[in-house]
């Protein structure tokens, strides 16, 4: 393909020339497997492509000003946008650009006039400034389209050369970029993007099928555990009580009581294997926020004073939510045990939260170690060990998750610049 996909305003057409060197750089953005988390050489070879690349510059800024992610303009105050935005924005909108086959539907044919035309752009937009390479645009656009309306160009924003640490020179006058190739054929872009994003597609169908599959799994190797060891776990509890109220040697009665403790530890446990398997629908009541938390951090400070452990909260306001406070209750506890492990002896745990929008955000940091990349993607599986990180085995954090879905929302957790934060967030009723 020799054009970028199209541009749209109205019932209105453009098409812009495609590099070689920017299709083989798009080519690569598109090849990422994991676009969340796209690799920084990624934003570097964008970035660079649109301080050297005139028509690829304008078209990601039109393209981003059409996607609505900039502001409505104000005609009482310039609108602009920086190159490092413009990077960000493309490298996580490259797969939705270059899928849509339709932008290429009708195109108009590459004469020898019209490569001319490109180049003698190329040329003009080499002796000026990168910010004004955009006010060339209804040039760019006349050559395989109407003339560009006016109403159209108002709305436009202007360039800011704001780029971020490590980025390759600025072409000016005294820094000419290397010939632009926009006289040559390139690979199929829409096909890549086409086939990526089916790829993307089917893994994600995959990955929601395996953990349905898992869940019920589960929920019937719950079943038939909780039946099999629940009845010898209470069997052990009761016969160490009827053993312990006749013992008269006090070690003996502690060894007993440790027996009891670790017998109703495991039946904790398989209780948390019920939860995650199959847990019952929220209670959904209004409560304060701020009370809950409030409540958890004086019983923690209370536990955790020899440790030297000290817990904060950086939220005061208090914060009405309807949700069930017994199992918003138990997943906050179940973050603060998880930072109080992983700190140990002598550390600083903050808790907040907030509101935004219909969204309650909650967070939790400690001191602690932190996480290592395998343990952080790991987190919320059941039973995965993190003792490399000082945190133990368990359900907890998957007690935090199950807990954050049944209330529309999510958690998260991540090494920090020291120590570790666990996010929950959870959705409001709507009104």
């Amino acid at each position: 393909m020799e054009l970028l996909p199209c541009l749209r305003w109205s019932t209105h057409r453009w098409w812009l020339p495609l590099d070689g060197l920017t299709a083989n750089v798009v080519a690569t953005v598109l090849l990422d497997v994991e676009p969340d988390r796209s690799s920084p050489d990624h934003f570097r070879l964008v970035q660079e492509r649109l301080v050297r690349d005139p028509a690829f510059l304008i078209f990601v800024a039109l393209r981003y000003l059409e996607s609505g992610s900039s502001p409505p303009p104000d005609r009482s105050t310039e609108q602009s946008v920086t190159v490092s935005r413009l990077t960000e924005w493309f490298v996580g909108s490259a797969a939705m650009l270059f899928s849509s086959a339709d932008r290429q539907f009708a195109a108009p044919p590459v004469t020898a006039a019209t490569r001319e035309a490109w180049r003698q752009q190329v040329r003009h937009c080499q002796t000026l400034p990168v910010e004004t390479w955009l006010s060339t645009a209804p040039q760019w656009l006349a050559i395989t389209g109407p003339e560009v309306p006016l109403a159209w160009q108002a709305t436009w924003p202007t360039i800011r050369l704001e780029v971020s640490a490590g980025a390759p020179a600025v072409a000016t006058k005294e820094a000419s970029p290397e010939p632009l190739q926009y006289a040559v054929g390139t690979l199929s872009l829409v096909r890549l993007a086409q086939r990526m994003r089916q790829e993307r597609q089917l893994r994600e169908a995959f990955d929601h099928r395996l953990q349905t599959e898992k869940l019920a799994s589960l929920k019937q190797f719950a079943y038939g555990l909780t039946h099999e060891i629940n009845n010898p776990l209470a069997n052990i509890v009761t016969r160490s009580e009827q053993l312990q109220s006749d013992e008269p040697d006090e070690p003996r009665r502690a060894s007993l009581q440790r027996v009891m403790d670790q017998a109703m530890r495991a039946h904790e446990m398989l209780s948390d294997v019920m939860f995650f398997a199959h847990p019952p629908q929220p209670d959904c009541q209004a409560f304060d926020l701020a009370e809950l938390v409030d409540e958890l951090l004086t019983s923690y400070r209370t536990a955790c004073a020899p440790q030297q452990i000290t817990l904060r909260s950086l939220s005061s306001q208090s914060l009405v939510c309807v949700a069930d406070r017994q199992m918003l209750h138990d997943a906050l506890d179940a973050l603060l045990r998880n930072a109080v492990e992983a700190i140990g002896e002598g550390g600083q745990i903050l808790v907040r939260y907030g509101q935004r929008g219909q969204r309650v955000l909650m967070s939790v940091s400690d001191s602690g170690p932190g996480l290592t990349e395998e343990a952080r993607r790991h987190a919320f599986d059941p039973y995965y060990s993190g003792r490399e990180a000082g945190r133990g085995l368990g359900l907890g954090l998957c007690r935090v998750y199950r807990i954050a879905k049944l209330h529309g929302g999510g958690a998260s957790i991540s090494s920090a610049v020291a120590g570790c934060v666990a996010r929950l967030w959870f959705r409001l009723p709507t009104p």
